[in-house]
This record gives structure tokens, sequence and C-alpha cells, in this order.
């Protein structure tokens, strides 16, 4: 498959070069030279050598051999021509690759155009922001007029139907509009627009794609641009998220490149056996199925991890990403957003003719936080462990030569074609990756094409996207003893020889094939030779996708219009494992095992919304009416089993006994109609309110088989309100919301009548559950308050909000007596509470060709377990069921405390003064309690700082990133130390023993082998700091290149240094994406730090 899309790539570069070969170069081309007497034609030949235009003339009137001084740097054609034209009475005029040079006819003119003045000419210009880089796409218009053009890449624009006196308005989202009175159209005109951070008259697109004013959100929506997510790149975008945006926890999985990333916005709000905290992904208004492939990886033996969905995507395509962490902004979306939404508005073509991009980004990687061990001291004999005598010579063993480098590269090819009536945008890009692991690797290919298009006088607009996606990716381990080389390779005695183990397999005579070596036995730890874990029980997932979407939007009348739209997103995945002959007998029988299975995902959605928006006087309406309608469904089927006669033959036709797995297909749907409606005055204090109701198929046959929900909120732009000078204060506005959305478990067969039953081995598995019929949807209810102030000429800007949601009706499973057929029944009840506060704060500072921003995030949340079940009544025999702690997934959940508590359940034994107690032979004694809190894996609250510093055509960017308290636990710790080969075990042993009761305890081995049991005495303080990204780049000046090619070096850096760290592994590594199972460390992989090199073309 990779030969066949290396052949897309070459034949799109193809496709690509003729389509830039077949284009116009009119209004492309730029001139640099300096020069001083200059004759007019010697001029003339230099604009040909450099623009490629052909300029055409007669020398009876034009005068060549005129004497000029010129400096251009990268001038616009128009400006050339206008001071090579300058008082001569002669005009030009541009098509195709020619200009034409003639004399001014002042008596074609008619009697509406009595002067020079009403002489229609091109107007020419380049608009840049206030750090001097020019803004393509801005909007530069006639006042008064249907007269308009957007700039270019360069931030250039030709407006040939503009005169004298005329009102250009040049407009771009995020700066201040600005009007320029046209004097003369003899030079080019050149503007720069000042940041409005307050965006007062910007639109930006919210829930649904639907486009409202920034000022009259009643929540915040933090927007991150393209070169956020690119300037440091990630094979899972979502990392690139972290530190950027308040009120957003960001978990990178420890798969490493390409794995799953946990995002949770405003803290846990479920905590059911179906517990669901993801966000909801939408692409341009269309919401995004993001499925997780691999294993679960909780628990002590855990499990290979993998991808997801959202990784698919290729931040190249995006225009930019929306954050939305409450659920008043995304309540239109329904139930799948009351986790909070990442909304992706993707790439159009360009406006202006024919460009070509093309980047790569090559990183190399290796291990950031690693455990410390010791080369000191060895192993007794017949012993794993490493608690002999000290040795001769320090061993020269370390486990981190085990170890690649690791590389990733990421190539991205995109070009973009169109006018003002039709764009067309296309990309291909590659994501290839090894990891540090042995055998783990990645490999992703998309490609992608969408069309925008204008009919019938802008009456009908239509978008068009298609995009496929093939993804491979191998071996990606994450924690826990099964399927990972990290506990043998950690725990190896120190005076063993490891080279022998790097020959993992050794040919048997009597099985006539290779057979693992290992003479260490498991160790009651799933051990095997980690060689063999890496390279003979392999792990492979595969996934196809494509996506169809489409979007037709009729303008009715002015303000008024209906838009209809749909996506087709299809998944296509196979997972396999193969198992040599010789593994660990646990895993497999004598001649190995295999295993395969494939997953369907079909999601279809469509939606009708219907807008209304008009201005009467001082009040402004904003309506908005709708349907959606999505239907997902999912087929999974496989086969599993030993291999029979034939050693290491992976196929079906060789398993010894088939287990078969049939899942019936997984179908649900939702209906849903929707509505909004938006009330302004005066531009300064608006009033909004949404209602959606939906129809789940997972509640048919229920007592709610639908649901709604509201929400309400208010802004107020209090500085205009009460006209406060913008020199005291720039910007001041209010907030508040109030919503209500509901969350219908993705559960299937709860309700009666729906119940299905899995195949497995032939045999019909039954459903022992009792039938649930009260079922609703769980809901979540928050209040939310906010401040946003902008200071010295926006320069400061202050972003705060304050929130407090309570989340009710979690469902729990209670237990029934065998004699009612049924092992038990669900109940729904309980309250989980999350409040907390988001604040952002931004500084921008410009001085000549030096600009400055500095940004600051804010995150705190706190999480409680108001209550779980209180006398619920059992459905059987009326009996009250009650629960008030809930172990899930090896994480204990109590009521009173916080989802992602640590407890423990032994401690030392102390005597009356508060002494550990000691034995006379020198023994401790444990005593098991009840669960006792020791703290939790949640922070206090998080920081994020990013730096942007530009000067002329070099950029620096660096962000420092604290997590501030909570605890972790590391039970990779508590083992090398009960193993004898941590560097602290060592020092003990250099020491002579450990401090206990105010004295020494000489019996290092006996006390590490007893507390390793503990969790007290391997929790750590989860607080860090750390360099998280650094960028530097170089944007080559475009005349050295003959200002026909735009080049960017840089360089980068990923995870460079921890400030502060006092944990023995990374804090903000999770080896699981799922609710559960945080902030514990069992044998996970190591986080990864990255350095790379990045290149940009630009045609």
């Amino acid at each position: 498959m990779r030969l066949n899309v290396f052949k897309l790539a070459r034949a799109m570069c193809v496709a690509l070069m003729v389509t830039y070969c077949s284009i116009s170069a009119a209004g492309q081309g730029v001139v640099t030279l300096k020069k001083q007497k200059i004759r007019a034609s010697e001029l003339i030949k230099i604009i040909n050598k450099q623009t490629g235009y052909n300029i055409l003339y007669s020398n009876q009137i034009f005068n060549d051999k005129k004497i000029l001084n010129v400096e251009f740097d990268e001038a616009d054609i128009h400006k050339v021509m206008s001071i090579l034209l300058d008082q001569s009475g002669l005009q030009y005029k541009i098509r195709d690759n020619t200009i034409l040079i003639n004399q001014i006819n002042h008596n074609e003119e008619t009697s509406s155009f009595k002067n020079a003045n009403s002489f229609q000419q091109i107007v020419s210009g380049k608009i840049s922001n206030d750090k001097g880089e020019p803004l393509q796409g801005a909007s530069v218009s006639i006042k008064g007029t249907s007269i308009g053009i957007s700039t270019d890449a360069e931030g250039r624009f030709t407006l040939a139907q503009a005169k004298v006196n005329d009102v250009l308005e040049i407009r771009f989202v995020g700066y201040q509009t600005k009007s320029y009175t046209i004097t003369s159209t003899a030079h080019p005109v050149e503007l720069s627009l000042t940041a409005d951070d307050n965006l007062l008259d910007a639109v930006v697109v919210t829930a649904l794609g639907i486009k409202r004013q920034a000022k009259a959100l009643n929540y915040e929506v933090q927007t991150l641009k393209r070169d956020d997510l690119t300037a440091v790149q990630s094979a899972n975008f979502t990392n690139s998220l972290n530190g950027k945006v308040a009120g957003v926890n960001i978990n990178a999985s420890a798969s490493g490149i390409g794995g799953s990333t946990r995002v949770v916005m405003r803290g846990v709000k479920s905590i059911s056996q179906f517990a669901n905290n993801n966000v909801l992904y939408v692409i341009d208004g269309v919401p995004l199925l993001n499925k997780s492939s691999g294993g679960s990886s909780t628990g002590v033996f855990g499990d290979i991890a993998g991808t997801e969905s959202i990784a698919d995507m290729n931040p190249d395509d995006f225009e930019s990403v929306s954050v939305l962490t409450g659920p008043a902004g995304a309540a239109l979306y329904g139930n799948a957003a009351a986790n909070g939404v990442i909304l992706i508005t993707t790439r159009k073509g360009s406006k202006e003719g024919f460009k070509l991009n093309y980047s790569n980004n090559t990183s190399v990687m290796s291990p950031f936080v690693k455990p410390e061990f010791q080369t000191t001291y060895g192993n007794r004999v017949g012993e794993y462990e490493s608690w002999g005598s000290r040795l001769v010579e320090p061993s020269t063993y370390d486990p981190f030569e085990f170890f690649n480098t690791g590389v990733q590269q990421i190539n991205s090819l995109n070009s973009s074609i169109g006018n003002e009536k039709q764009q067309t945008f296309i990309s291909f890009s590659s994501t290839n990756g090894k990891g540090v692991i042995p055998n783990n690797k990645y490999n992703r290919y998309n490609f992608s094409l969408k069309n925008s298009a204008s009919f019938l006088n802008d009456k009908v607009t239509t978008d068009f996207s298609a995009s496929y996606v093939k993804q491979a990716d191998q071996n990606m381990a994450s924690q826990g003893q099964y399927f990972n080389p990290l506990v043998s390779l950690y725990l190896f005695p120190r005076n063993d020889d490891f080279d022998a183990i790097r020959y993992y397999e050794r040919y048997s005579v009597s099985n006539n094939y290779f057979t693992q070596y290992w003479p260490y036995g498991d160790q009651s730890l799933q051990m095997q030779n980690p060689y063999w874990i890496t390279n003979r029980m392999l792990f492979q997932n595969t996934r196809n996708r494509y996506m169809i979407s489409g979007n037709v939007t009729y303008n009715i009348a002015q303000g008024i219009s209906v838009s209809a739209r749909g996506r087709i997103d299809n998944t296509d995945g196979d997972v396999t494992r193969k198992y040599y002959a010789s593994t660990a007998p646990n895993f497999a029988k004598a001649n190995g095992y295999y295993s395969w299975a494939n997953q369907k995902v079909l999601q279809t959605y469509t939606d009708v919304i219907g807008t209304f928006n008009r201005k009467y006087n001082d009040v402004s309406v904003n309506l908005n009416l709708g349907s959606s309608y999505v239907k997902e469904k999912t087929t999974t089927d496989g086969v599993s089993g030993h291999l029979a006669t034939v050693p290491n033959l992976f196929s079906i036709r060789n398993i010894n006994v088939f287990n078969t797995l049939v899942t019936p297909f997984d179908n649900k749907a939702t209906i849903g109609v929707f509505g909004s409606a938006e009330i302004g005055y005066k531009d300064y204090i608006f009033l909004s309110a949404t209602g959606r109701q939906d129809w789940s198929s997972r509640q048919v046959n229920s007592t709610e088989e639908s649901f709604f929900y509201p929400s309400v909120g208010v802004s107020a732009i209090l500085s205009d309100m009460f006209q406060i000078p913008k020199s005291t204060l720039s910007y001041l506005e209010v907030r508040a919301n109030y919503s209500s959305v509901g969350l219908p478990l993705d559960a299937l067969g709860i309700t009666p009548g729906t119940v299905t039953y899995p195949i497995n081995n032939g045999s019909v598995t039954p459903i022992t559950i009792y039938p649930f019929p009260n079922f609703k949807a769980q809901r979540t209810k928050t209040y939310e308050a906010g401040v946003n102030v902008k200071l010295f000429e926006n320069k400061l800007g202050l972003d705060v909000t304050l929130y407090k949601s309570n989340t009710y009706d979690q469902l729990f499973l209670g237990t029934l007596p065998g004699g009612t057929g049924y092992s038990g029944f669900y109940a729904q009840v309980g309250n989980i509470g999350n409040k907390g506060i988001e604040a952002s704060l931004t500084y921008n500072l410009k001085h000549n060709d030096l600009s400055y921003g500095t940004g600051l995030t804010y995150t705190l949340n706190r999480n409680k377990v108001i209550e779980m079940v209180r006398d619920y009544p059992n459905p059987v025999d009326g009996t009250s069921f009650n629960l008030t702690e809930l172990t899930v997934d090896g994480s204990l959940i109590r009521e009173g405390g916080q989802v992602g508590d640590i407890y423990t359940r032994s401690f030392l034994a102390t005597d009356q003064n508060g002494k550990i107690y000691i034995d006379p032979a020198g023994n401790f004694s444990i005593v098991n309690v009840d669960n006792v809190r020791l703290g939790t894996v949640n922070p206090d609250y998080t920081l994020g700082w990013r730096n942007d510093i530009a000067y002329k055509n070099f950029n620096l960017g660096f962000m420092v990133f604290a997590r501030v308290g909570g605890i972790v636990l590391s039970q990779t710790q508590a083992l090398l130390d009960q193993y004898g080969v941590s560097k602290k075990s060592a020092v003990d042993r250099d020491k002579g023993g450990i401090m206990i009761n105010g004295g020494l305890y000489s019996d290092v081995e006996n006390y590490y082998k007893t507390v390793a049991q503990l969790e007290a005495f391997n929790t750590y303080d989860a607080t860090n700091v750390r360099l998280q990204e650094v960028s530097l780049s170089y944007r080559l000046p475009k005349k050295l290149l003959n200002n026909r090619i735009g080049l960017t070096f840089s360089v980068t850096g990923n995870n460079l240094l921890m400030l502060y760290n006092k944990a023995p592994f990374d804090p903000q590594l999770t080896g699981s994406t799922g609710t559960f199972y945080q902030g514990i460390d069992y044998f996970m992989m190591p986080s990864l730090r990255s350095f790379g090199f990045g290149l940009k073309i630009q045609l």
C-alpha cells in the first residue's frame, strides 16, 4: 500500500505543477532592485526577467531613455509600473502575462468623468498586521459598492475599478477595520491593521457551524491557529493543545508515537460502568466519530494500547481550532457535547490563483524522565534480585541501551487554486515513525480534497470535501506486566551477562524451529526475554478510513438562509496478534497463538438549519432552527486460538480450537430538533437561549424516550454601555449562562426489548442483568460567569471564567440473588460535582521590527463525589440498595472524595508512641485497615506560559508548563526497590542502613521488600514544571530566490528540560486514556523528549 500511496503523491505533484504552469502570473510578480540612474528601457528588461511579464509599448509615445533612481524590495508589479510611468501621461493594462503601455485618452471620457481624478485606474497595495506580517485573506472593498477583493499570501491586492477619492475599507477577522481615502493611484497603498484582541466585530464559528459575533457570546471560545499546532508537531495533534487553552487537562499516552491522548474538560463528570468523559470533536460543524483501537491498558496486567480516530487528522489541513470547555457553548450538539467540544475548521482554497506549499518536520526522540538504577551491587547465586555483595567493578549494564533513538517524520504537501467564485484545496501528508521501543512502528497517510463554490450571484454556496486515511501501527506498548519488555529489562540482575539475552532465540533441533532464550522464569511477573516480546509477540493494527461530506446553503434574502449538509464516515480496521512458539504458556501453547479481529464502523450524519439574522434600528435578532440525524453502525467479528499442527504458521486454518467472536450489529441513532435565539440591543447587550430535543435509540422502551436540554445566557459590553473612554479601558465584557445537557449512556441492551445476545464459540452468551425500564439521560447542569478585560489599547488582556457543574443520574450496578434468574440490576442515581476557574492573561508589544507576545493560562478544578446510591429500591424484592464506594479498573471511588483519589489498605505497624514497630528479630509488621485516602491524582491547578518573539525574519517561541499539586503512585519504583536495582537501594546500603525511629536500620533488603507492598511509601508529589516546547524559525528573504519561493527553516524541541519533578516518572503521562487508573505507574513506557528540524517551501 505504501507504494500506491507514493504513486498517488507523485501523481498529485505532477498535476499541481501542470496546473501551476497553466495559471496566469498576473498580479503575482514582484521586483527587487536598488540602483541609481537607471534607464527606463533597462528597468523594463529587469522587470521582464524577474516577473516574466512581456511589456509592450510604442517608441513614439514612450521615452525609454528616461533616467530613474529606484529602490524596490519585493515590490508589487503595480508599484513598479506606477513609478516607471509617473508624470508620463501614460497608463498600463495587464492581460495575462503581458503589460500594455498606452496614452491616456481624455477625449474618451464621458461627461461624468470631467477630470483626471475620476478616471478609473488600478489601485494596488499590501496589507499587513502591526508586526509587519502580511495578512492573507483580508477583505479590501470600495465603500458604498459591491466591488472588493481579498489579499493574497503576501498580503497584496490589486483593485482595477477604483479612482481617486474612493474610500477603501479593509477588514480582517481579529483586527480593527480601517478606512483609507485614495489620494493617488500612482503609488501602492501600504497599510497595517491593528489587532483587535476583543474581536468586537469579529464573527466566530460556534456550535453546528453557526456564525455569531464574538462579543455576543455568553461563554468563552478559545481559538488556536494552525501555526500553534504545527510549530512543534506531534503525530496526534491533541498533544499540542496542552497548556495552550484554559480549562483543559491533557495527558499524553505512554504508548508513544500516534498514541491516544486523554482530554478532559472541567473535570470527570461520569463514574458509571459505561462512563464517557471524552470531549466531542467537530470538523466543519459536523461531529466526528472518535474510536480507540487496541486493548485496555488498565491494571497491573495491562495490555497493548492503540491510537484513536482523532489522531487520523492532519493539522496542516486545519485553518483553526476552537475550544468550548463549557456545555453552554456546545448545547446545540446535543448529548455528545456534554463534556466539551473541540471545533476544527479546515482550510479552503485560495481566491488569489495557484499556491503550492510543502513542509517537512523530522524529529528524533529519546526517553525523557527515567528511573534511576544502581550498578554497584549484584545478585546472589540462584537469585534474580540484586541483593548480593558489592561488585569489584561496577556493572556496565544499562537498561536504556535497549531503547532505540526514535524517529518521527512528517511530510505535508498541499495546494490551493481558485477565484472569487470557486476555490479548491488539495493535500497529501505522510507521518512515519519508529518508536524508542524496538519494533514499534507507526505509519499514516492522509489525502484530502475540498472545493468551495458560489453560484447564482452568490445565492447558492457549496462545500464539498473528501478524505482518505490509511494508518498502521505495531507494538504500541503502554504499561503493565503483559507484553511489556520493561519488567524483565528493569529488574535484570546487575552482574549477569545481558549480552547473552540479546540473542533472544536459539535454534531447537528437537523442535526444528527457533525458541525463546530466557533462563530466569517469569518471576511471578510474567517475565520473558524483552527482545522476544518486541520481536516475537506482534500486535498489529491497520485502519482504512474515508470521509465524504457536503454542504449547500441557499441565501433566500439578506440575512435569511437555509443550509443542508451531511457526512459519511467509514472506518474498516483489523487487529492482529501473533505469539510465536515458546512464548510463555499463559499466552500461547506449544505451537503459538493467533488472533484476528475486524471492526467496521459507519457513521452517517445529516442536518438542515434555517437562519434569520436581521437588525431593526438598535435591536438585532439572530434565530436558528434545525434538525439533525446521526446513525452509527458497528460490526465486529474475529477468530482466535492456539496454533494447531504447524508452529508459527499464523493462519485461521491452523488454529487448534476456533474461538469465534461475532457481535451483532451495534446500531444506534439519534434524531434531534434544535433552535437558538439571540437578541441584541445597541451592540452592547445580548440575550441568548438554545434548546434541543433528542430521541435516542438507546432509550427506546424506557420511561424517558426523549429528553430536552436548554441553555440561557447574557453578555454585556460594559465599556460600550457606559461609554468608558478607550484610553482608560479598552474593553470590558461580563457574561453569564446556565445550561442543562443530557447524555444517554453508551450501552446496548439496557432497556426492555433491546437486549441482544453475543455469540462466542458458537454459543449464545446470556444476558443476566435485569431489564431497566426507567432509563433516563445522565444530566449535567452548569452555571457559569466570566469577565473579559482589555487595557492599554488592547495590549493587555485578562479573561476569567468561574463555573459550577453537577452531573446527576449516574448508572450503577447492584447485585441480585441467584434465585431471581438475574445477577444484577441497574440503579440510576448519584451526583458528581465540579467547580473551578479558567483564566488567561495576554500581553502584546511591538517596537519597530521587534514584537513580543506572551500568554498565561490557568486551570483549576475541584471534583467531588457528592452522592452515589442511597436507599434505592431493589426492582425484584423492594429492599433498599446502598452504595458508598465503588472500584472500577483498579480505582476506588468513594462518596465524599474525588474521582482520582488514591487509597491504601495497609500501613507499617506503630507502637504506642507512634514509632514504627520493629520486633526483636528486626522485622516489621503490617496492619490492614479500611481504605485510607492518601491524596488525589488531580492537580491543584495547571499553568501554561507561552512566549513569541519576532525580529525581522526570525521568530522564537517557547512554552513552560506547570502542573501543581496532587500525588502519583509508582509501583515501578516499588519493585525496583524490592529487587535491589534502584539507585536509592544502593545509596542506603552504602550508608549502612536507613534512618528509622532516629536510628540506623541496617537490613535495607528487608525494609524495601516490606514497604514495596505499601502504597503510602510509593506515592510522590505530582508537581512538575517543564520547558515543554521551543521553536526557532528563520524566513529567507524572497529576493534571494528570485522572489518566487518562500523558504523557512526551523528547529524545534519538545520536553527539552524538566525544571522540577520529584516523581520517578513523568506525572503528565498516562497508561490509560480512559476515566480510571490515572496517576499510576506500573512499568509504564517513559515519556519522550524530541528535537527536530523543519522546512517549509511556498510557491
